[in-house]
Protein backbone atom coordinates (compact mmCIF):
# COMPACT_ATOMS: atom_id res chain seq x y z
CA UNK A 1 0.00 0.00 0.00
CA UNK A 2 1.52 3.73 -0.84
CA UNK A 3 2.09 5.58 2.04
CA UNK A 4 -0.34 8.44 1.30
CA UNK A 5 -3.04 5.13 1.42
CA UNK A 6 -1.61 4.02 4.41
CA UNK A 7 -2.35 7.42 6.26
CA UNK A 8 -6.14 7.54 4.95
CA UNK A 9 -6.49 4.13 6.00
CA UNK A 10 -5.23 4.80 9.55
CA UNK A 11 -7.04 8.35 9.82
CA UNK A 12 -10.41 6.42 8.83
CA UNK A 13 -9.67 3.41 11.38
CA UNK A 14 -9.54 5.54 14.16
CA UNK A 15 -12.29 8.00 13.23
CA UNK A 16 -14.87 5.66 12.48
CA UNK A 17 -16.82 3.65 15.64
CA UNK A 18 -19.61 1.54 15.54
CA UNK A 19 -21.82 0.83 18.61
CA UNK A 20 -23.98 -1.96 18.82
CA UNK A 21 -26.94 -2.10 21.27
CA UNK A 22 -26.34 -5.25 23.57
CA UNK A 23 -29.41 -7.19 22.48
CA UNK A 24 -27.54 -7.09 19.07
CA UNK A 25 -24.23 -8.34 19.99
CA UNK A 26 -23.61 -11.56 17.81
CA UNK A 27 -22.87 -14.62 19.68
CA UNK A 28 -20.12 -16.53 18.12
CA UNK A 29 -19.61 -19.37 20.57
CA UNK A 30 -20.93 -22.49 18.91
CA UNK A 31 -19.83 -21.66 15.24
CA UNK A 32 -16.99 -23.47 14.79
CA UNK A 33 -18.36 -26.53 15.98
CA UNK A 34 -21.41 -25.66 13.82
CA UNK A 35 -19.56 -26.00 10.51
CA UNK A 36 -17.54 -28.46 11.68
CA UNK A 37 -20.23 -30.56 12.43
CA UNK A 38 -22.53 -29.68 9.01
CA UNK A 39 -19.30 -30.25 7.13
CA UNK A 40 -18.34 -33.36 8.72
CA UNK A 41 -22.04 -34.53 8.77
CA UNK A 42 -22.17 -35.54 12.43
CA UNK A 43 -25.07 -35.28 14.83
CA UNK A 44 -24.96 -32.62 17.28
CA UNK A 45 -26.79 -32.77 20.61
CA UNK A 46 -27.63 -29.55 22.04
CA UNK A 47 -29.24 -28.38 25.05
CA UNK A 48 -31.90 -25.29 23.80
CA UNK A 49 -33.84 -22.63 25.16
CA UNK A 50 -36.68 -21.59 22.65
CA UNK A 51 -38.32 -17.84 22.59
CA UNK A 52 -40.88 -19.40 25.57
CA UNK A 53 -37.83 -19.93 27.89
CA UNK A 54 -38.96 -23.78 27.23
CA UNK A 55 -35.29 -25.93 28.12
CA UNK A 56 -34.92 -28.86 25.86
CA UNK A 57 -32.35 -31.69 24.79
CA UNK A 58 -32.29 -32.25 21.01
CA UNK A 59 -30.38 -34.66 19.01
CA UNK A 60 -29.81 -32.66 15.20
CA UNK A 61 -28.35 -33.22 11.82
CA UNK A 62 -27.09 -29.51 10.89
CA UNK A 63 -27.09 -28.33 7.37
CA UNK A 64 -26.47 -25.14 7.15
CA UNK A 65 -25.85 -21.48 9.01
CA UNK A 66 -27.67 -18.41 8.22
CA UNK A 67 -27.83 -14.98 9.24
CA UNK A 68 -30.56 -12.99 9.24
CA UNK A 69 -32.45 -10.52 11.68
CA UNK A 70 -29.33 -9.73 13.28
CA UNK A 71 -28.59 -13.27 14.59
CA UNK A 72 -26.78 -16.44 13.65
CA UNK A 73 -29.61 -19.37 13.24
CA UNK A 74 -29.01 -23.17 12.57
CA UNK A 75 -31.04 -24.60 10.06
CA UNK A 76 -31.02 -28.48 11.22
CA UNK A 77 -33.35 -31.76 11.14
CA UNK A 78 -34.42 -32.03 14.14
CA UNK A 79 -34.72 -35.70 15.09
CA UNK A 80 -37.29 -34.40 17.96
CA UNK A 81 -39.70 -33.28 15.86
CA UNK A 82 -38.55 -35.36 12.85
CA UNK A 83 -38.87 -32.34 10.50
CA UNK A 84 -36.34 -29.42 9.49
CA UNK A 85 -36.13 -26.48 12.35
CA UNK A 86 -34.11 -23.17 12.37
CA UNK A 87 -32.13 -23.03 15.63
CA UNK A 88 -31.21 -19.45 16.96
CA UNK A 89 -27.73 -19.81 17.56
CA UNK A 90 -27.49 -17.62 20.98
CA UNK A 91 -30.47 -19.57 22.51
CA UNK A 92 -28.30 -22.46 22.63
CA UNK A 93 -27.30 -23.24 26.22
CA UNK A 94 -24.81 -26.54 25.45
CA UNK A 95 -23.54 -28.70 22.57
CA UNK A 96 -21.64 -31.23 21.76
CA UNK A 97 -20.85 -33.19 18.54
CA UNK A 98 -21.65 -36.62 18.67
CA UNK A 99 -19.05 -38.15 16.29
CA UNK A 100 -22.24 -40.47 14.91
CA UNK A 101 -22.69 -39.67 11.49
CA UNK A 102 -26.46 -37.94 10.11
CA UNK A 103 -29.22 -40.61 10.08
CA UNK A 104 -31.02 -38.81 7.80
CA UNK A 105 -28.46 -40.00 4.52
CA UNK A 106 -30.09 -36.80 2.20
CA UNK A 107 -31.00 -33.62 3.39
CA UNK A 108 -32.43 -30.82 1.52
CA UNK A 109 -29.10 -27.91 0.78
CA UNK A 110 -29.88 -24.53 2.72
CA UNK A 111 -30.49 -22.42 0.06
CA UNK A 112 -33.06 -25.07 -0.81
CA UNK A 113 -34.82 -24.95 2.73
CA UNK A 114 -34.49 -20.72 2.50
CA UNK A 115 -35.93 -20.99 -1.15
CA UNK A 116 -38.92 -23.29 0.86
CA UNK A 117 -39.67 -20.98 3.86
CA UNK A 118 -39.82 -17.72 1.32
CA UNK A 119 -42.31 -19.16 -0.50
CA UNK A 120 -44.57 -20.07 3.23
CA UNK A 121 -44.15 -16.20 3.85
CA UNK A 122 -45.15 -15.14 0.65
CA UNK A 123 -47.99 -17.45 0.41
CA UNK A 124 -48.69 -16.12 4.02
CA UNK A 125 -48.80 -19.96 5.34
CA UNK A 126 -46.08 -19.53 8.08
Amino acid sequence: MRPADKEKTEALANNIRMHVPECFVVDYEYLSELQTAISSRQTVELQYKNSKQEISRRYIEPIGLNFYALAWHLVAWCNLRREYRDFKVARIISMKTTQRPFSKEHHISLSDYLKNISALFEKGLT
